[in-house]
This record gives structure tokens, sequence and C-alpha cells, in this order.
């Protein structure tokens, strides 16, 4: 300090080799009072006394530890961070309001414990106080936003929850007089449907009376003949007649069964319409 003073010349410093404490306080009030700012740059027994006064008269307040104070109360020790809450809690109960800086590439230290002006503590809460006010009304009107989009989205799906119950059951009672409507109809067909199969059996038991099966007797020498025939030609046909023709004359179905030999008809034709054809042989 004395260094300072010599070099300035003009400037006006004053120097007082006493511990500032309530006996300093009192011997130098004026002083005092009219300082802008009380800084502490050590932690010792002066930095109480200056929070003291700080909190008391709501002067902005500076408290700095120097390099001793970094190299045995490291910010990352337990033991500075104890002085630092004690600061802050001495502070407080005297009505004071300490903040905690830290200082980004300071050399030194990188706590800051400030007692901030009047004025710019005002200005300072008052923005806070606005932005945080202005953070929770915009997170209640999210909120509010939010809760009626629900409400709406609950309510649009109960009123279409009644509507497709109600369209369900107008689709149902609409298509229930349509199926009692198409019962009827559906039974007399059924009727009409039984009565043609009761008309198709009677005229099949009717046809069947008119015209029966004739069962003829066949010679125990066709199945021969059959087979001769079908693997000889007409030459070996004609010899096999020629042999019967002069055997003593047959039976009437004998009989019979050469007249159709004669008449060009197969051999396996045993038919009823021949029968009919031939009848005056029998």
């Amino acid at each position: 300090v004395q260094k300072v003073l010599e070099q300035s010349g003009s400037a006006k410093l004053q120097v007082f080799s006493e511990m500032f404490d309530e006996a300093f306080v009192a011997a130098h009030q004026d002083l005092v009072d009219d300082a802008s700012a009380i800084v502490s740059l050590y932690g010792d027994q002066a930095t109480s006394p200056c929070v003291h006064f700080a909190a008391k008269t709501g002067k902005p307040c500076a408290i700095m530890p120097c390099n001793e104070c970094v190299r045995f109360f490291p910010p990352h020790s337990r033991n500075y961070d104890g002085l630092v809450q004690a600061l802050l809690i001495d502070s407080a109960y005297h009505g004071g309001r300490l903040q905690r800086v830290i200082l980004q590439n300071a050399p030194f230290s990188r706590v800051l414990l400030v007692q901030w002006p009047l004025n710019q503590v005002a200005q300072q809460t008052g923005d806070t106080w606005q932005q945080g006010l202005a953070q929770v009304q915009q997170q209640q009107v999210q909120q509010q936003q939010q809760m009626m989009q629900q409400q709406h989205h609950h309510q649009c799906h109960q009123h279409q929850m009644p509507a497709q119950n109600v369209m369900q059951v107008q689709n149902m009672q609409q298509q229930m007089p349509m199926h009692q409507q198409y019962m009827p109809m559906h039974q007399q067909n059924l009727q009409m449907h039984q009565q043609n199969m009761q008309m198709h059996q009677q005229q099949f038991a009717m046809h069947q009376q008119q015209f029966p099966v004739h069962h003829q007797q066949v010679p125990h020498h066709l199945p021969h003949m059959q087979h001769t025939h079908q693997h000889h030609g007409q030459h070996d046909t004609q010899q096999m007649l020629a042999q019967h023709v002069q055997q003593p004359a047959g039976t009437e179905a004998q009989l019979q069964y050469f007249e159709f030999n004669r008449s060009g008809c197969c051999l396996d034709c045993y038919c009823s319409g021949c029968c009919r054809r031939f009848s005056g042989y029998r």
C-alpha cells in the first residue's frame, strides 16, 4: 500500500494498521458510513465483523479468500465448504444477503461471497421473480391446454361410442324384420320342395306299374354263344345258327332268340322293346 501511495502521488489513499472490528467502526464512523463497499480479502478475525457490518448497514460486501485460504481451505475441501456455509449462515442470521458466486478461470480462489447493492438486488429479484412467474404461468397454461385436450378427446370418445352403439342397434333392428319377412318365404320354398319330391316319387311308382321289367330266361348255352360271337366274325355266327336250326325245335325263348339274330339284332340285346317287337312268337 505504501508503494501505491508513493507512485500515485495525488491519489487519496489512506492505510489503517488496525483490526477491522467494532472498535474500528466506532473510531472511524464517518469513514465507514461513506464507504461504498466492504471487502474482506481473507478469512480471519476481521471477516465476521465485516459480515456483521454489511448485514447491518446493507452496504455491498465481497469476501474473497486469499492465496493462503485456497492453500489451506481449497474449494473442494470439506473444511473450506464448511467455512463458506458458516459465513452464509452468520450473514443470514444478522439479516445479510450474502450469496455464493463461482469465479470462472480465477487464478486462485473460485468462490466469492457477495452482497449486492439494494437497488441491484431489487432489480435482480424483480427480474428473477418476473421470470419465475412467467415460467409458472406458462407451465400452468400448458397444463390447462393438456387437460382441455384430454377432456375433449374423452368427450369425443364418449360421444362416438354411444353413436356407434345406436347405429349398431338400429342396423340390427332393421335387419330383424327383413329376416322375419324372409322366414315365411323360406318355409314356403321348403314345403314346395317337399311336395315336388312326393310328386316325383308318385310318378316314379306309376311308371314302374305301367312299364314292368320283363326278365327272360336265358338258355344255359347263351354265354358260350355270346363269347364266341365276340371273338369270331359273322361267318361263325351263321354256322352256329345253322347248327341250331338242324337241332330239334327248342323252347319258346330259343325260337325268339333265333328270330332276333335273323333280324340283325345284337346277341346281347334282351330289351323289352325287342320282346314287344317279336311278340307274335310268344
